[in-house]
């Protein structure tokens, strides 16, 4: 049968599928040749093993064991060259859909199961996932660089931080260049990574005593380490200028004319205001990159919004209260806030609609099932575009503020 030449091997498809057209009769003459080039399986088997799926089915370890062959082997050949179609779209459609968190554990869990002598029975994995043995093994390869990538960075972080600490003990203060002799890392990798945050200074916009020689320094550094459009790593920042955080961020989006009005603001600039200040002068006081006129649109936008807001009143509050209690856990999401809707009807509802949804996120049902959801994947999805956050949320059955905010926080760390 090695001899076996093309015209004869197109007779033989022939008889075997004769329903193909020619076009397919030569791709899988071809595909058959290049089989038994590589001396994966003979013409022989190839041909067996069509009778063999007439009378196993999908019992691959019997059609294996007919053939002298590995289950996995018999199966690929099987979808490669049978011309099976249907085979071949869903083994592309189970490999190409994305794994959830509860994926990942049955994989751990059916791999380390079915181990014997330290080979993986794959096949019993492919079985049980009801994905391609190819995706299985992709995805566990991808989950074990994952967990390499993580320990690894792990490792550094308590290395830095601990350092951090170390010299906050004795010195008082962190010598940057001392915990990159100590731990063996550049400067710039050892200001993001340390999570040591005790004993770090306020840090907050006063017109008359502001020093501007601070915020010299800030930009330079970020300047040099984070040009742009490189974004800037909050945590080296705050590191750099042994100052919080948030106070960091709050200087630097402030100098960089971006003025974030919240009701804090808003209350500040009517009080300034209200002593008698020009518009120009709450400018001055509010942030160095506003205008008398941002002011008085701000506060034009403000009093507009007081008149159409209706009070939260304790007795409404209460009500919503009890009615996520009601419903939390027994029906999905989108279905409590529409039924909170009919119960206190739509207008109010319309102006009560962020308080019930962040009381709902508040409520102990959603937190402690958001604390049991793998986020990277939820945004690994949602960055590739194979789904939007709305989706996402309902498919977790989760508010879609506590999905927005936990991505963001997943990654803010990942950034920092």
């Amino acid at each position: 049968m090695e001899s076996t030449t093309i015209l004869e091997l197109v007779d033989i498809i022939k008889r075997e599928l004769p329903a193909r057209p020619k076009s397919d009769i030569s791709i899988f003459s071809h595909q058959y040749v290049h089989e038994l080039k590589a001396g994966r399986m003979n013409m022989n088997q190839m041909i067996q093993m069509r009778e063999l799926v007439d009378e196993y089915g999908d019992d691959w370890d019997c059609i294996g064991k007919a053939l002298g062959v590995p289950p996995s082997r018999a199966r690929r050949n099987w979808v490669e060259h049978s011309g099976d179609v249907a085979s071949r779209r869903r083994d592309a459609a189970l490999s190409g859909s994305p794994w959830a968190a509860a994926d990942d554990e049955t994989l751990l869990k059916i791999v380390h199961g079915t181990t014997i002598s330290g080979a993986i029975r794959w096949e019993q994995v492919s079985m049980v996932l009801d994905r391609s043995i190819s995706a299985c093994k992709q995805r566990l390869s991808a989950i074990n660089r994952k967990r390499s990538r993580k320990q690894a960075l792990d490792e550094r972080v308590n290395s830095v931080t601990s350092e951090a600490q170390r010299q906050i003990k004795l010195n008082g203060a962190v010598d940057w260049s001392q915990v990159c002799q100590a731990t063996g890392l550049g400067m710039h990798e050892c200001l993001e990574l340390s999570q040591h945050d005790v004993g770090k200074a306020s840090w907050h916009y006063d017109p008359d005593s502001f020093s501007h020689s601070m915020v010299d320094r800030m930009t330079s550094f970020i300047e040099e380490y984070y040009p742009a459009p490189v974004p800037v790593n909050s945590r080296a920042v705050s590191n750099f200028m042994w100052v919080a955080m948030g106070d960091c961020i709050r200087i630097h989006n402030v100098f960089q004319g971006k003025f974030t009005w919240m009701d804090a603001e808003y209350e500040q600039a009517e009080a300034l205001r209200a002593q008698g200040l020009a518009f120009k002068e709450v400018a001055r006081r509010l942030s160095p990159m506003l205008s008398g006129q941002n002011v008085l649109a701000a506060l034009k936008r403000y009093a507009w919004s007081k008149k159409v807001r209706t009070p939260y009143t304790s007795h409404r509050m209460e009500e919503i209260s009890e009615l996520i209690d009601q419903y939390a856990g027994k029906c999905p999401v989108d279905e409590i806030l529409s039924k909170i809707s009919k119960r206190i009807g739509k207008s109010v509802y319309k102006n009560h609609y962020y308080v019930t949804v962040f009381r709902l996120a508040a409520h102990p049902h959603y937190q402690t099932k958001s604390h049991n959801i793998d986020f990277n994947d939820v945004a690994n999805r949602i960055v590739t575009g194979q789904i939007t956050t709305k989706l996402a949320a309902k498919e977790l059955d989760l508010p879609q503020c506590i999905l927005a905010l936990r991505i963001k926080h997943l990654s803010f760390k990942l950034l920092s």
